[in-house]
């Protein structure tokens, strides 16, 4: 189940992070059960690497009684025994993919009795005397989904009344089913609460503290030198060289650390790291930044307000973070179509990922709508999946590259459809048809989908500034000067929201270039000036 040629690597994170024997149990069954047997292969590979996994294998049908003690229904279960002594982690289905990693950390955890959480959310945790169970549904090929499913069992072995199940869901079609799951991270808190997407850290332990009425904040009261929006490569470079100088530093982030390093796969222009994975890199930039004293609020901005010469940061938790600089470093979202029924259905069979929520469509008819590169990989990805494929482009010239197209082309279960345009997204608690035009004979179209993927390119994440309102040039990215000034005294801009190349390399120079021209704004009372390069 592990590559050969990964097993090096995966002993060595092993040996470096378990310090004591960890239990794990794996309920399989005697019948034929594919997932059972690829789940006891990779427990027993694991267990092979290091002597501190103690894997015990029972059989379902013949531990009636103990099952029913841990409330176990379905199999494969993995159950990893947590410092206070309970089996409350857990893995149903193959943890492979992104989870593989996800596993690691909780056997490691586990083992060690120390996770990531801040102290605040320790805090706040160790008040909650209600038994809560939480439910984390997710495919091994999404790669927000390992935020939500560290964050829950991370809350779990800090609380022995928390139990934590990461889920499999395309293991699991009936459970997708009855909690309508058709697009994921999902979370589902004591059958009721329900999370769509990675939640933070933050947003997530304030919902589980509002179960048990325990209140918390993880705002300063003081105020920051420098807040930083944004967890990319130009925010995390911002807050690594803000600290450096001395600066009191925060740095605001919606979903995870990486940007959209999360969806990138093979990256091979970034120095010193050929070839690297998109997800990996960002844990590598996680890690880097824990080492300095940064305040990491994972909150989502909803607006920003400048009093005399202090920024309001607003977050969507209500609270408001100060500061005496800013820097923006949002980069870019998903284009939206911005037709009926998108919005509606959000989540309910429209995704922007498939990579994300593909194993969701198994023998399915969905839409791709897009005709760049990321549109028809999309189209070729979901053809090896779904039952059939449409995909639907404004034109009938693709933009997508020459190789791609010749591949799409290829493919017997992809239908395209040019000059077509999507104007509305048709369902009933999910998502039934799509209606197209044709550009050229205008006529319409209604095709039956269960799902619809948006792949149309993407467009600067300013949508938060509503009260102050810095130049932007005419595609609406943030124009700045040379030192990453924008109109705006003491309000910077670094990375992809500039609009300059766009290149993960240029973005960590520019949130650099910001943070050393936002301290000698704060340290040295450097003039402010601005000539916009953008």
């Amino acid at each position: 189940m592990i590559p050969p040629q990964e097993k090096p690597k995966v002993r060595e994170i092993l040996e470096a992070g378990l310090k004591k024997p960890v239990e794990v149990i794996l309920f399989t069954q005697k019948y034929v059960c594919h997932t059972c047997i690829h789940a006891l292969e990779l427990l027993q590979e694991l267990a092979s690497l290091n002597p501190n996994i103690v894997l015990k294998v029972l059989y379902l049908e013949e531990e009636k009684e103990l099952s029913k003690k841990l409330n176990i229904d379905k199999v494969p279960a993995i159950l990893i025994k947590a410092p206070h002594g309970k089996y409350n982690l857990r893995f149903y289905g193959l943890p492979t993919g992104y989870e593989f990693s996800v596993l690691l950390d909780a056997l490691i955890m586990a083992s060690s009795s120390r996770t990531q959480l801040k102290e605040k959310s320790k805090e706040a945790l160790r008040k909650i005397t209600k038994n809560i169970t939480i439910k984390v549904f997710v495919t091994p090929t999404c790669p927000y989904c390992p935020t939500a499913s560290r964050n829950a069992l991370m809350a779990a072995i800090e609380n022995p009344h928390l139990l934590t199940e990461i889920i499999e869901i395309s293991e699991y079609p009936h459970l997708a089913q009855k909690y309508n799951v058709q697009a994921v991270p999902k979370t589902v808190i004591n059958e009721k609460i329900v999370l769509e997407g990675a939640y933070p850290e933050d947003m997530f332990i304030k919902t589980l503290a509002s179960i048990a009425g325990v209140k918390i904040s993880y705002i300063a009261r003081e105020t920051y030198d420098v807040l930083i929006i944004g967890g990319g490569g130009a925010g995390v470079t911002a807050a690594i060289y803000s600290v450096r100088r001395g600066l009191k530093t925060a740095l605001v982030e919606r979903k995870d650390i990486g940007g959209q390093l999360l969806e990138a796969s093979t990256i091979e222009n970034y120095p010193g790291l050929y070839g690297v994975m998109g997800p990996e890199l960002a844990q590598l930039f996680k890690m880097h930044l824990l080492e300095f004293n940064v305040d990491l609020i994972y909150d989502e901005v909803m607006d920003i307000r400048k009093k005399e010469n202090i920024f309001e940061v607003i977050l969507k938790s209500g609270e408001v973070a100060r500061a005496r600089t800013v820097i923006i470093a949002s980069g870019m979202e998903h284009r939206r179509l911005n037709i009926p029924g998108e919005k509606e259905y959000l989540g309910k069979g429209v995704s922007y990922c498939a990579v994300c929520d593909g194993a969701l469509y198994k023998n399915k008819v969905v839409a791709v709508i897009g005709g760049g590169s990321t549109a028809v990989s999309y189209a070729l990805y979901l053809s090896d999946i779904c039952k059939k494929v449409y995909l639907i482009h404004r034109r009938k010239q693709f933009r997508a590259e020459d190789i791609l197209v010749k591949q799409l082309r290829e493919r017997s279960n992809i239908e395209i459809l040019v000059p077509y345009v999507a104007v509305e997204i048709i369902g009933e608690n999910s998502v039934k048809k799509l209606k197209i035009v044709n550009r050229e004979t205008i006529t319409e179209k209604i095709i039956d989908v269960d799902g619809v993927f948006i792949a149309i390119g993407h467009e600067p994440n300013v949508s938060f500034l509503k009260s102050i309102k810095p130049e932007f040039n005419k595609k609406g990215f943030i124009k700045v000067d040379a030192r990453m000034r924008t109109s705006i005294e003491g309000l910077f801009a670094a990375g992809d929201i500039t609009s300059i190349e766009n290149q993960l390399v240029v973005a960590c120079a520019q949130g650099a270039i910001a943070a050393l021209t936002a301290a000698k704004y704060l340290k040295e009372k450097e003039p402010w000036s601005f000539k916009p390069i953008n």
